[in-house]
């Protein structure tokens, strides 16, 4: 027979206990719920941290800005376009600068908003602006 150590057997036992157990012997399965970070961002802050919302507000409004502009761009356009293609532009246009209201309304709703609503109005707004993005770009790539 082999004379094989005690401690041999009880050692691989408690590797592989490490390995199957997560989290309190080093092996997770996955990262962390508050390290995890979804597609390379940066993990979403609380509005109660100092900044966050004012910083948030302050993005939000220099991109309706740029929309502003952009839309402005597009009006010079359509000054310059005739027939059909000037009176889809001026539909498109129009219905930007509702949209862009609508934008500019959700983000005061928003600045009054507290922690438990914020991230409701925070995400509606993104997603309104995503959409004006996308009307913005349709309506140039008709030009």
């Amino acid at each position: 027979m082999i004379n094989v150590p005690m401690k041999l057997p009880a050692l691989a036992i408690m590797l592989l206990f490490a390995m199957l157990v997560p989290g309190r012997y080093g092996y997770c399965a996955g990262p962390a719920p508050s390290t995890a970070v979804r597609d390379g961002a940066e993990p979403e802050a609380s509005p109660e941290a100092p900044g966050v919302k004012d910083k948030y507000q302050r993005q939000m409004e220099e991109r309706l800005n740029e929309f502003e502009k952009r839309t402005e761009e597009l009006q010079s356009s359509a000054r310059k376009a005739t027939g059909e293609g000037r009176r889809r532009l001026d539909k498109a246009i129009e219905e930007l600068r509702e949209k862009e209201d609508g934008a500019r309304e959700q983000l005061e709703a928003l600045k009054k908003s507290v922690a438990p609503e914020w991230d409701r109005f925070r995400a509606r707004l993104n997603e309104t602006a995503d959409e004006i993005e996308r009307s913005i770009n349709d309506a140039f790539a008709s030009i």
